[in-house]
């Protein structure tokens, strides 16, 4: 059993890992924001993992410091986006 949670939560981090990635990519790419059908392919992305995250905490009550993570990263996505289309118009 504890093999089991290690590899929830190395899973964890990896989904953690992924959205800080996605984040970092977003903010040094800015034709992402331009093309529409990469931006959709990214939210998607975005949905499915924070799903697969918001499902994994449920499941263990444990990992709040993981879903604060998340939750600020994603939300320091979406003002970045905001502040770069506000600038772009």
């Amino acid at each position: 059993m504890p093999k089991q949670n290690k590899e929830d939560e190395i899973s964890l981090y990896g989904l953690l890992g992924l959205i800080v990635g996605i984040n970092i990519f977003i903010l040094i790419n800015p034709l992402i924001l331009r093309n529409m059908i990469f931006l959709i392919i990214f939210w998607l992305i975005f949905l499915f993992v924070i799903y697969k995250c918001i499902s994994f905490i449920v499941e263990h009550k444990k990992y709040k410091h993981a879903f604060i993570v998340m939750i600020s990263t994603y939300s320091i996505t979406i003002i970045s986006a905001i502040i770069r289309v506000l600038i772009k118009y």
